[in-house]
C-alpha cells in the first residue's frame, strides 16, 4: 500500500486514501470511483469483473470559512449475487457490512497522524438487494469525510505580491514567573489595543508560538467562545521564536496601522 501523505490538502489525495484503505481490506477485490450508474454491468461503458467491489459517488460537499472542507460521497460495498437465492443474498449482505465496517474503523478508531482524514459519526447505511442488472446486493452508506485544509494564500495558484510587515515583539519570555503563558495583548504605546486568549497553557516558547500560529478551533472551546477575542492571534500575523527569549510577530503593514497608526505596537504575553 502506498505512504499515506502526512496532510492531505485535495479531493484527489482522499480519493486516493479511500483507494488504499479500501484494496487493502483482505476481501475487498476492486475499488471505483463514478456514478451510481455505473454500477450497472450492461449500461457502464466499462464492467467490472471482480467483487466484492467498494465504490463511491461525490456528494455534496462544504467549505467553511477557515478552509476546512467537508466532502460527502455515498460508500457502496456490494457483491453479486448468484441464482437469486435467498440465503445467499443474507450471506451477502452480512460480507459486505462486515467490510464496511472494517473499512469504517481503520479511519474511525486511527489516530490523525496515520489516517489524515476524519468520517463523521454516526453514518447512515442502508441495505439493499437484487439491484441493477447484475443482481448486485450489499449497503450503501452516505458518509461526511472532514478535511483540515485551512486557507493558505502562499500556495494558492495567484500571482505573488508579497505583503510588507512590520516586526513586532513581546517581553522576554522566562518561563519561570509564571511558568506557562497562553495569550497576547497587543499594546500601543502602552495602551492595550487588542488582546487573544486561549485556555491553552504553554510551557516553553517552541509550543507557544505553535499555538499562537494556530487557526481558531471550531467550535470554539467552551472556555473561550468570543471569536473577536478567542484565538484570534493569526488575524494579526505569523509567529517566530525571535531567538533571544522574545516572540516576534511579522504583521501586515496594514494590521499594524489599524492597531497603532502613530506609536510602537508591542506584545505583551500573559497568562490569562
Amino acid at each position: 500500500m502506498a505512504t499515506t501523505p502526512a496532510t492531505v490538502r485535495n479531493y484527489k489525495q482522499v480519493t486516493e486514501i479511500f483507494r488504499e484503505i479500501s484494496l487493502s481490506q483482505e476481501s475487498v477485490k476492486q475499488f471505483q470511483m463514478g456514478e451510481l450508474s455505473d454500477l450497472d454491468m450492461q449500461n457502464a461503458e466499462h464492467t467490472f469483473v471482480r467483487f466484492p467491489l467498494v465504490f463511491m459517488v461525490p456528494r455534496s460537499s462544504s467549505m467553511d470559512r477557515f478552509g476546512k472542507m467537508i466532502l460527502g460521497f455515498s460508500f457502496i460495498v456490494s457483491d453479486i449475487v448468484r441464482d437469486n437465492d435467498e440465503l445467499l443474498t443474507i450471506d451477502t449482505q452480512n460480507n459486505c457490512l462486515m467490510i464496511m465496517q472494517d473499512i469504517m474503523s481503520k479511519f474511525i478508531m486511527t489516530d490523525w497522524a496515520t489516517v489524515p482524514l476524519k468520517i463523521q459519526t454516526p453514518i447512515t447505511m442502508i441495505p439493499f438487494m437484487e439491484r441493477f442488472n447484475n443482481n448486485l446486493s450489499g449497503w450503501a452508506a452516505e458518509i461526511n469525510v472532514e478535511v483540515q485544509n485551512p486557507f493558505d494564500l502562499c500556495n494558492a495558484a495567484f500571482p505573488v505580491t508579497p505583503p510588507t510587515t512590520v516586526s513586532v515583539y513581546s517581553q522576554v519570555l522566562d518561563f519561570i514567573s509564571p511558568a506557562q503563558y497562553n495569550s497576547i495583548v497587543y499594546r500601543c504605546d502602552g495602551t492595550n489595543v487588542k488582546a487573544c486568549y486561549s485556555c491553552d497553557n504553554q510551557y516553553n516558547i517552541t509550543d507557544l508560538v505553535a499555538l499562537f500560529n494556530t487557526p481558531a478551533p471550531d467550535p470554539l472551546p467552551g472556555c473561550c467562545t468570543n471569536p473577536t477575542f478567542c484565538y484570534c492571534w493569526t488575524e494579526q500575523g505569523i509567529y517566530f521564536d525571535n531567538g533571544d527569549g522574545r516572540i516576534r510577530c511579522e504583521m501586515p503593514t496594514a494590521v499594524y496601522n489599524a492597531l497603532c497608526p502613530s506609536g510602537t505596537l508591542t506584545l505583551d504575553v500573559i497568562y490569562d
